[in-house]
């Protein structure tokens, strides 16, 4: 698949990386100049350091062409325009409309965003509410989102007392090769982790993987939580 990403922040950047190393053909668009510098350093000749809401800089991408356009800025507005310019860009050339998924950062926005076209929506917010509303005891994990065609899966962990990964780092989990962790809520702080992130009961734990690691990703963060 070609997949362009919007936004080199932790979950655009991470999402880029798993995506390139399941054998997509990806290219991550930053406007930040010295974040797209260093992201270029490490993935390679994939990023575009420009406005992804500007037309131009989506068909420098290859909007047409794309299988799917994921927005993954921090601004909802921005989000919206890069989604609809990449539908009005597929029409104009009379190709196949892209898949369209778009980040929202606040919740009031997500119908509003599906309303005006937007294929499929994140919202971290209402992914915490989803928890909430779950039973732990029986429903320790949460699916978010599955990109089958990509073979990967957005999940959300919630780690119980008697977790393994309790008072381990991230790097001594040994996650499978590919599985990116950019996010961890924890009360009300808001952790991008790195290898040496600490885990503790009760964090959330938001988790990028491929969806045949789903079972080991499981075991090492939830233990035998049935």
């Amino acid at each position: 698949m070609y997949i362009i990403v919007a936004g080199g922040g932790a979950v655009g950047y991470n999402l880029t990386k798993l995506l390139l190393a399941q054998g997509h053909e990806v290219v991550l668009i930053e406007m930040d100049r010295t974040r797209a510098q260093r992201i270029s350093d490490e993935l390679g000749s994939v990023v575009i350091p420009q406005r992804a809401d500007e037309g131009r800089w989506l068909l420098e991408a290859g909007v047409e062409r794309a299988d799917v356009v994921i927005a993954a800025t921090g601004d909802d507005e921005d989000n919206l325009i890069i989604c609809q310019l990449a539908e009005l860009l597929a029409l104009r050339n009379k190709v196949k409309k892209p898949r369209t998924i778009a980040r929202v950062n606040h919740p009031r926005n997500e119908q509003f965003l599906r309303r005006l076209g937007v294929d499929a929506t994140v919202n971290p917010t209402s992914m915490m509410l989803a928890m909430i509303e779950e039973e732990l005891s029986t429903h320790p994990a949460v699916h978010l989102m599955t990109l089958r065609q990509a073979g990967i899966e957005l999940m959300e962990f919630i780690i119980p007392g008697i977790s393994p990964a309790v008072g381990r780092q991230l790097v001594d989990l040994q996650l499978p090769p590919g599985t990116a962790v950019p996010l961890i809520l924890r009360g009300g702080e808001t952790i991008r982790p790195t290898d040496g992130t600490v885990f503790a009961a009760e964090d959330t734990v938001i988790v990028l993987l491929a969806i045949d690691h789903e079972p080991v990703v499981r075991e090492r963060l939830m233990g035998n939580v049935s």
